[in-house]
């Protein structure tokens, strides 16, 4: 497509109004910065340069709500649009955040969301060391594990950007069934779609034309070059090991009902 036709469809599209119409809204730790590149190679999807926006999940988000400032606030999150027929952009607490789905509702209701889900118990210690490197947990992993219910209720209402909510909600996080639940109260199950961790790495082209299905934009899979965009610089020792494995059995159930759903057990 020419320069100058995407300015003409760009304008038209400013026109109508700009609207986005894509999430990659989660599980945080489980591929998202890998997938939103790999997505953000599509000459038809335009994915915000900035990964993470965090714009239905923002502190002050009733308040420009209020004052009819969201669009204009949003728009300036997307400087590369140029027309294309995908914007989205990927912040992966949108499915983990309680607030976050009647926002997304209230803004477009016919808003595509893609979740790519890892092991619940692998991405609670992914997330558990990042919070460590940042320096935002002091406590060992054991303990961090056995506060979290008592920390995640004390300040479940607190929406402020350095909430306990998003730092110690380690497993909380993992209990995805719920989570895809409550975003199905809002959107139909035909705007949310699911795609698991391990098939990205070892089925890289087709799972991403999958994808590209689902957003109704031409395959492109094997155009994309697989790599590695960012892996956690840490090593699972003996305590971790058997952490993970007692953790499956608090996620089980959980896992079972997502394998009934959807044909998958991310155990």
């Amino acid at each position: 497509m020419s320069i100058r036709l995407r300015r003409r469809m760009n304008a038209a599209r400013e026109r109508e109004g700009f609207k986005v119409n894509f999430l990659l809204a989660g599980v945080q730790k489980g591929g998202t910065t890998a997938l939103s590149t790999f997505l953000g190679q599509h000459p038809d999807i335009c994915m915000a340069p900035c990964k993470e926006v965090h714009f239905f999940d923002r502190p002050d988000y009733e308040h420009l709500a209020g004052q009819g400032e969201l669009d204009r606030t949003y728009r300036k999150a997307f400087p590369n649009y140029e027309g294309q027929v995908v914007v989205g952009e990927a912040t992966p607490i949108y499915i983990y955040w309680p607030w976050a789905p009647e926002r997304i509702f209230r803004y477009n209701p016919n808003m595509k969301i893609l979740i790519i889900l890892r092991s619940p118990m692998e991405r609670a210690i992914s997330h558990y060391h990042m919070e460590r490197f940042r320096g935002n947990e002091k406590k060992n992993i054991c303990m961090a594990f056995l506060m979290e219910p008592f920390v995640l209720h004390r300040y479940r209402k607190d929406q402020s950007s350095n909430s306990p909510l998003r730092v110690c909600s380690y497993l909380s996080r993992g209990f995805y069934a719920r989570q895809i639940r409550r975003l199905l109260e809002y959107f139909p199950e035909k705007n949310v779609r699911l795609v698991w961790n391990k098939d990205l790495k070892e089925n890289h082209a087709a799972t991403l034309d999958k994808i590209f299905d689902f957003l109704e934009v031409p395959k492109n899979g094997a155009g994309i070059e697989r790599k590695n965009i960012f892996q956690g610089k840490y090593s699972t020792g003996f305590i971790e090991n058997i952490i993970i494995f007692i953790g499956r059995f608090l996620y089980f159930y959980d896992c079972f009902i997502l394998r009934k759903k959807y044909g998958h057990l991310v155990l």
